[in-house]
């Protein structure tokens, strides 16, 4: 009876997708001797396969950076070009402004704009407003982030500047502030009265000529 047991345990795992056991040893019926001769689910399935890794995306890698990241950087020399904040990203020369306020305001994309430096903050060179003989008013730069500042004494020089051109309006308190920032030290700031309409320009990178 224990071997006629024996016999129909092991057709049961054979119909489950197991490994026929080698038989047992003659004389042997224990539960032990079956445990030991029949393979369990775990040792007999396949080891899974590792998950695939995802590519890095094109593309990731951070544009390459000039002066002015984390701090304010000194005064540029005179006569002398430098770059701040990350590299140019777009080919061709730059435009004038107006051209890029018909180009790039309404359809938002990166453009590059030459024009000549009419301010810039003298707290910390966090912001600039440029100027072109056929545009009435300011346009105002921020910088990308907070993430880098151009020297205080940039009032005056040349710019070719890469970023996305946008228009707005500000509120008088967020006009006064900037003229207040303008003001140097020693002078008082212009008075601002009602919001005021503005184009501005989200920079990533500039280059800066200074004449002599």
């Amino acid at each position: 009876m224990r071997q006629f047991g024996l016999a129909l345990m092991m057709m049961g795992l054979v119909a489950c997708g197991t490994p026929t056991p080698a038989a047992a040893p003659a004389g042997s019926g224990s539960a032990e001797a079956v445990q030991k001769a029949v393979p369990t689910l775990a040792a007999a399935a396949p080891a899974a396969a590792p998950a695939p890794v995802a590519p890095p995306a094109e593309g990731s890698a951070e544009p390459a950076k000039g002066l002015g990241f984390d701090r304010t950087p000194p005064d540029q020399a005179a006569g002398t070009t430098a770059h701040y904040g990350w590299a140019f990203t777009t080919a061709g020369p730059a435009m004038p402004i107006s051209t890029a306020i018909e180009a790039c305001v309404p359809s938002g994309k990166v453009c590059r704009i030459a024009a000549k430096v009419s301010g810039v903050c003298q707290n910390k060179g966090c912001w600039m407003t440029l100027t072109a003989p056929e545009l009435k008013q300011e346009v105002r730069v921020k910088f990308k982030d907070y993430a880098f500042f151009m020297p205080k004494n940039a009032m005056g020089g040349k710019v070719d500047i890469e970023g996305v051109l946008t228009e707005r309006e500000m509120s008088q308190d967020e006009a006064q502030h900037y003229a207040d920032d303008a003001a140097k030290a020693g002078e008082a700031p212009r008075k601002v009265k009602g919001p005021v309409k503005a184009y501005q320009i989200m920079a990533t990178g500039a280059d800066l000529s200074l004449g002599k």
